[in-house]
């Protein structure tokens, strides 16, 4: 069980985790990773709550050089970082003291805009609620080695999968920064 909280953060969140990597291996998702890196001027981070996994990206991606925002598909708004999201991201060298969750809102979304969600559910949930997306649309761990359909909320999990979920976001977040910036440079 420790093996499965510190690198899922909880029993259910290991099984849909095999469940999606199933259906990745499968090719479901591969055409989330169709992106042109020359289009891109923003990261726009969207999960659950926008309190544990989006602010922390936003932020990280910032401190990568790039316009970034976070949003939530379920929040009320104006939720603060999560405390332990706030405690877990400081060893990384990220405040999200200053962090506000925001409710998605399809109209903030441009055309130059890389969207990355952390679930295939959020992925849909977004789609329905923005059906002719402005910006490009992605699975943030598509970009992890090797990759991944889901990247479970670390919201009531213990400190090790919080440091584990910030790991994967770093590399993520990398990887995607070098690629956008890789295009900006050659075009």
């Amino acid at each position: 069980m420790n093996y499965l909280k510190r690198n899922f953060g909880s029993y259910r969140a290991a099984v849909l985790h095999v469940k999606e990597q199933l259906w990745l291996w499968a090719g479901r998702y591969s055409a989330l990773e169709n992106i042109d890196w020359t289009r891109i001027n923003r990261l726009v981070f969207v999960c659950t709550g926008n309190v544990c996994r989006s602010p922390y990206a936003e932020v990280r991606a910032r401190a990568l050089g790039f316009s970034s925002i976070s949003l939530g598909l379920d929040t009320t708004g104006n939720v603060p970082a999560n405390a332990n999201a706030q405690r877990n991201a400081v060893p990384r060298s990220i405040d999200l003291s200053r962090h506000r969750s925001q409710l998605f809102d399809p109209g903030v979304v441009q055309p130059g805009d890389l969207v990355l969600v952390f679930e295939p559910k959020q992925f849909r949930l977004m789609r329905k609620r923005m059906p002719a997306p402005k910006g490009q649309v992605t699975l943030l761990g598509l970009w992890a080695e090797p990759k991944l359909a889901y990247i479970p909320d670390p919201y009531n999990a213990g400190d090790a999968y919080f440091q584990r979920c910030f790991e994967l976001i770093d590399a993520c977040v990398a990887k995607i920064a070098t690629r956008a910036g890789a295009a900006r440079v050659a075009g």
